[in-house]
């Protein structure tokens, strides 16, 4: 947007957005007022009142289109830049734009909210990858967890060698998430080729994926009744039409991770409200603490969001479970309850008995920090059960109130030191099974 031989080049601000530098102490009422300063004493009124007029239609309509450019931040923020139309063309794609946009009187590069968007895109893939990570070494050490074997190191090496089988994975949209998402999840959550499918309006653009003989093609319906967990990666437009098309053929063993904003979790509840899978929805979701202020101005939205996975720093500062003051994530005690509880809901699926289902969490979930580190049914629920399996937990209600395992992190910080040492080891782990993978190669 250019204002064109009007003497109001300087009436736009450099107030901050978009990371702007704060040092600049100009803003838009300054600028007012210096403008009417300078205007002509011996003008006549009407004169005065038209450059008035004028001056004042100009700001308007600067300010608007800021206002345009936040609410386009905000939908940023829902990680959902589905370009399948438009792939290819790469003066239509709507990053391109910001990156080409520059308003030197504000001191604005808009290039900031692509690392906003990269930022969040990281963060978002990381927790999924994570979470898909722990259930499949659950599932590919159902054998070892049934006899009582202890974790082994290097499990993803150990599970390579022995192909046990793992959970079947979906993505429900393949733009700008879900690619990113599905090439994390074959390098980082152990799931292999023949156990990831993919439902999107196009699939034959998806020809990396085709060439790894990966399943994907246009069927929301097969995909949901094909998979043990399905994520949902739509534009939020879209994300109406794709639960008419699977709310009737959910199965009844099948983890919905929705990462669709600004819908929340009690509004998906509603949107399913089939009365079987309602307690399977989960729904994470998280602020940026005062960090990510700072921190955005230096993030690297340039780098590959795979290769983000290789930088440490960059994985502790969106560690979920961390409250430790280089992470630009904040995430409440509820939510990140809701992830465990999402696990024993699997583990539940898997036949897994009590005894087992805390020893896979125990071995999996948590780090141990000492050696009388142990992981009790009463961490979870407020009544002993007498079944032999944990009771299954409806992730909406764990998400948004109180429960036991959420009041043991709010009152106990070395359950959450052991959840967040435990999520960068993950991928301690992950990134020296994949070197070892590359020297072979």
């Amino acid at each position: 947007m250019e204002t064109q031989n009007l003497e109001l080049d300087n009436l736009v601000s450099s107030e901050n957005f978009a990371g702007s530098n704060e040092e600049n102490p100009s803003d838009l009422n300054r600028e007012l007022t210096s403008f009417f300063k300078n205007t002509s004493i011996g003008q006549s009124k009407n004169n005065d009142d038209s450059k008035n007029s004028k001056a004042m239609q100009i700001v308007k309509k600067e300010q608007d289109f800021f206002n345009l450019l936040e609410s386009s931040s905000i939908e940023l923020s829902s990680f959902n830049l589905n370009n399948e139309i438009i792939s290819g063309i790469k003066e239509l794609e709507f990053e391109t734009e910001l990156e080409q946009c520059h308003f030197p009187s504000r001191n604005i590069h808009i290039r900031n909210l692509r690392k906003k968007y990269h930022a969040q895109t990281f963060a978002v893939c990381a927790h999924a990858v994570y979470f898909v990570g722990i259930a499949n070494q659950i599932r590919r050490n159902i054998e070892e967890i049934r006899t009582g074997s202890t974790r082994q190191k290097n499990s993803m090496l150990l599970n390579e060698m022995k192909k046990t089988p793992g959970l079947h994975v979906g993505i429900i949209g393949c733009g700008k998430l879900g690619y990113q998402l599905a090439r994390c999840l074959l390098e980082y959550s152990e799931v292999y080729p023949n156990e990831l499918q993919i439902s999107t309006r196009q699939p034959e653009l998806l020809k990396e994926f085709h060439r790894k003989n990966i399943k994907c093609y246009y069927d929301n319906r097969r995909l949901i009744n094909s998979v043990n967990i399905a994520f949902i990666c739509v534009l939020p437009s879209q994300l109406e039409q794709v639960v008419k098309d699977i709310k009737d053929y959910l199965p009844e063993k099948c983890i919905i991770y929705c990462l669709v904003r600004p819908y929340s979790g009690i509004q998906l509840k509603n949107f399913f409200n089939n009365g079987i899978v309602e307690s399977f929805i989960l729904k994470p979701e998280f602020n940026f603490t005062d960090n990510f202020k700072q921190s955005v101005i230096n993030w690297n939205f340039t780098l590959d969001i795979f290769e983000s996975f290789n930088k440490t720093d960059l994985v502790n500062a969106v560690n979920p479970f961390s409250s430790d003051e280089n992470t630009i994530i904040s995430m409440s005690n509820k939510i990140r309850a809701s992830y465990i509880y999402a696990l024993i809901n699997i583990c539940s699926f898997l036949n897994l008995a009590k005894k087992e289902t805390l020893s896979a969490l125990k071995n999996f979930a948590f780090f141990a920090i000492s050696k009388n580190f142990k992981i009790e049914e009463a961490y979870f629920y407020e009544n002993k059960n007498v079944s032999l399996f944990l009771p299954i937990a409806d992730l909406v209600e764990t998400a948004t109130k109180p429960t036991e395992f959420s009041k043991k992190l709010d009152n106990h910080k070395s359950l959450r030191k052991s959840l967040a040492k435990n999520f960068s080891t993950f991928y301690e782990e992950a990134n020296s099974w994949r070197m070892r993978n590359n020297l072979k190669s």
